[in-house]
C-alpha cells in the first residue's frame, strides 16, 4: 500500500515526538527502538522506511526539542523586560511540573551525561542547538561585552539544567522541592550581577 508524502511525513514527526518522549523520560542509551515505535503505535520494521539509525532520530529529536526551548526563551523575552524574563524562565525551568514530567521537557538533563559517547556529529548538532540557546539568553543580558554576555548566560543554562538534575535525583519530595526553590532563587539572583 502507498502512501502520500503528507502521510510519511506526519508519521515521520510522530515517531520523532514519541523518541523526543522516550529519550526524555529514560534516557537514549535505554530506550529501543521498538520501544518508540510502539509508543508510535507502529511496528519495527516501519522505523527504517524514516531513519538510517536510532542515532539518526536522535539528532532530529535534539534539533526538534532544543529548538523548541530556543522558541520558549525567544517567546519570553518578547513580552518581558529583561529582569522579569530571567525571573520566568527559572521558574518556568525549575518547576515541580516540568522536574515531575521528564517526557514533556528538555532533554539536556536526560542526555547531557550520554552525549560523549555518541558519535561527533550526533555531539556537534547538540553543541549548536546548545549554542542557539545560550546565544539567545545571552542576546538579552545588558553586559558590557560579548564575552560577559556569553559567560554569563552559559552559567546561568548550567545552573537551570544542574538544579533539574539533583531535584530529579532525590527520590524525597521535600528535599527535590528545596532544590528546585534554592536553585531558582540563586538563578534569579544573577540578575544583579549585571546591575
Amino acid at each position: 500500500m502507498r502512501y502520500d508524502k503528507d502521510h510519511r511525513l506526519k508519521t515521520r514527526t510522530m515517531i520523532i515526538e514519541k523518541a523526543a518522549q522516550a529519550f526524555a523520560g529514560k534516557g537514549y542509551a535505554v530506550s529501543g527502538i521498538k520501544d518508540v515505535m510502539q509508543q508510535a503505535g507502529l511496528t519495527n520494521g516501519g522505523f527504517y522506511a524514516h531513519f538510517q539509525s536510532k542515532e539518526e532520530l536522535l539528532e532530529e529529536v535534539l534539533a526538534l526539542r532544543l529548538h523548541r526551548t530556543v522558541s520558549i526563551i525567544t517567546e519570553i523575552f518578547a513580552t518581558e523586560d529583561t529582569d522579569i524574563a530571567i525571573t520566568s524562565i527559572a521558574d518556568f525551568y525549575l518547576s515541580t511540573a516540568h522536574r515531575d514530567n521528564p517526557r514533556e521537557g528538555c532533554l539536556i538533563p536526560r542526555l547531557a551525561s550520554e552525549m560523549p559517547d555518541l558519535s561527533a556529529k550526533t555531539s556537534e548538532r547538540y553543541d549548536s542547538e546548545l549554542e542557539l540557546m545560550a546565544r539567545e539568553v545571552a542576546r538579552h543580558v545588558p553586559l558590557e561585552t560579548p564575552a560577559k554576555k556569553r559567560e554569563w548566560a552559559l552559567g546561568f543554562l548550567a545552573m537551570l539544567v544542574g538544579g533539574l538534575v539533583l531535584s530529579r535525583s532525590i527520590d524525597n519530595k521535600k528535599i527535590s522541592d528545596e532544590v528546585l526553590t534554592a536553585t531558582r532563587n540563586k538563578a534569579k539572583e544573577l540578575v544583579q550581577l549585571y546591575k
